[in-house]
Parts: C-alpha cells; structure tokens; sequence
C-alpha cells in the first residue's frame, strides 16, 4: 500500500483558512491542530518549498499583520483541488500508540506504587487539557460566530472533551483499581501471619 505524505494535506489545510507565512503555518499547527495532530516543524519549511514547485501552493506580497508585509503562502486552483480529493477519500486507520497504557500493561513487573503517580500525572494533564478545550470552544463561540469553519471546528474539539472526560474517568477507575492491589499486597499472607 502506497504511502501518504499526511503532511502535504495538514499544510494545505491551513493555507486553506487564508495567506499564511510559513512561521504563520508552523504557529497554526502548533497552537490549533497540535490538540489531535502533531507536525514535524523540520518538514514544513521544506514541504513549502516542494508544494510550491508542484504548483500547489504560490508565494504573494501579503499584509498578514497590520504593518507587517511579508511573502505568504496561498493555495492554488491544483492545490484546493488536491485537498478536496484527500478530504473525500477514506481515513487510513492509524494504529494507536500510548506509552501510558504500554507503562500499565507490563506494570505486573514493578507493582502498582510505580504507576499510581504516572496514572495520577495523566489525570491532572487532561484535567488541565480539558479546561484549555472549553477555553477554545468559548473562543470560537464568541470570536468566530458566523465563520463558515467554526462548526467543523468545534466538532474536533468536542471529540477532544470526550476523549478527555473518558481518560479522567479511567483513570479515576484505574487509581481505585491501583491502589486496592497495592493494598492487597503489601498484606501479610495467612501463612506469614501464623508463623
């Protein structure tokens, strides 16, 4: 099966919002997609070069900020299209991988007193991530309202609330689970307690 460059479309996909430099776009994946995508910033710099030369993409003078003119990146006619073409197909099932869940698999080995705290660490960082996910869904509520994007937009972040929410319960239930096993063995067994 033929390998998909998915960087080529989350690039294109930014430069879909508007004129976009590529510190811009960097900043974009960064501090938007970086919720439920990861980018390599080594590969954007140069991905921008390639796109350009395959006429996806096309540098203009631009006023991103106001007084601050500079080359940005927009999407061509080819470019739109191939992002449409890659919108529409099938989604590639990615296989998951969570060191976490990898660290609680094998734990038999270290006991519970060992991951409690990194299952403790998950639950607070999705706590945290939880209340920065209502922070951007009031932002997009109130800044975007009318934006033709924002209710796609606020669908990817309500999948990431409820990704959350379901994390800070398992791991709640995991904690319980956790230290009752702890517990138990740090018992002395009948055998120990009658000699």
């Amino acid at each position: 099966m033929e390998r998909v460059n998915r960087t080529r479309f989350a690039v294109l996909g930014v430069l879909s919002t508007g004129p976009q430099s590529g510190y811009d776009v960097k900043k974009f994946c960064e501090e938007v997609l970086a919720y439920f995508w990861r980018e390599s910033y080594g590969q954007i710099y140069p991905l921008l070069r390639t796109l350009e030369a395959e006429g996806l993409i096309r540098k203009e003078k631009s006023e991103l900020a106001e007084g601050d003119r500079r080359v940005a990146f927009v999407l061509t006619d080819s470019g739109r299209k191939e992002l449409s073409e890659w919108l529409s197909g099938p989604v590639a099932d990615q296989p998951p991988r969570n060191e976490l869940l990898l660290k609680v698999f094998f734990s038999n080995l270290i006991g519970p007193a060992a991951v409690i705290p990194q299952v403790a660490a998950h639950e607070a960082a999705q706590q945290q991530l939880r209340q920065v996910l209502m922070g951007v869904l009031f932002s997009l509520d109130s800044e975007m309202d009318g934006d033709p994007q924002m209710p796609y937009w606020k669908m990817t972040v309500r999948l990431g609330l409820r990704i959350c929410d379901a994390r800070i319960e398992w791991c709640k239930e995991t904690l319980k689970e956790l230290q009752t096993i702890k517990e138990k063995s740090s018992m002395p067994s009948a055998a120990a307690m009658l000699e």
